[in-house]
């Protein structure tokens, strides 16, 4: 599974919620640590493939993990649906734990992959992409192999 977390913010005050918006949503400047201050409507999927993890985090108490995708291929997505006005930054922090060398983690803008890790990063790692103004769909998605790895893992 993988571990996100954006940049920090502060105090616990709401949970998750899974968004069924199908608009963007217009983000001049934020930051979502999971302890519910100014949540994004972040889509989990339907089921909820991801859900709010408090054994492990980069700073505070919350981080979000992915459930783990059953089958050859399956997927474990996390979305947002924003519109920018400016050019802007995405970054997040990943605690990458997959199956390697078969299993991924993705970082997506609009069906673009910008980041895939195929093995397990000791400690967080920061995952950093630039975007130009306008509607964008931000992905961050645990892939399954397509097939049955030849050997145990």
């Amino acid at each position: 599974s993988a571990t996100k977390t954006s940049s920090p913010s502060s105090s616990p005050t709401s949970p998750l919620t899974n968004s069924t918006q199908t608009q963007f949503t217009p983000i001049t400047s934020a930051t979502d640590n999971f302890e519910g201050e100014n949540p994004l409507p972040w889509i989990l999927g339907n089921p909820p493939q991801w859900t709010i993890d408090s054994t492990v985090s980069i700073q505070g108490e919350n981080s979000i993990r992915n459930l783990p995708p059953i089958g050859n291929g399956a997927t474990s997505d996390l979305s947002l649906r924003i519109d920018l006005p400016t050019s802007a930054l995405i970054r997040c922090e990943a605690k990458v734990d997959i199956h390697m060398p078969f299993d991924s983690f993705e970082y997506l803008i609009d069906g673009e992959k910008r980041a895939v890790m195929t093995s397990n990063k000791p400690g967080w790692t920061s995952v950093v992409t630039g975007v130009s103004p306008g509607e964008h769909t931000v992905v961050f998605r645990v892939k399954n192999a397509d097939m049955v790895p030849p050997i145990p893992r």
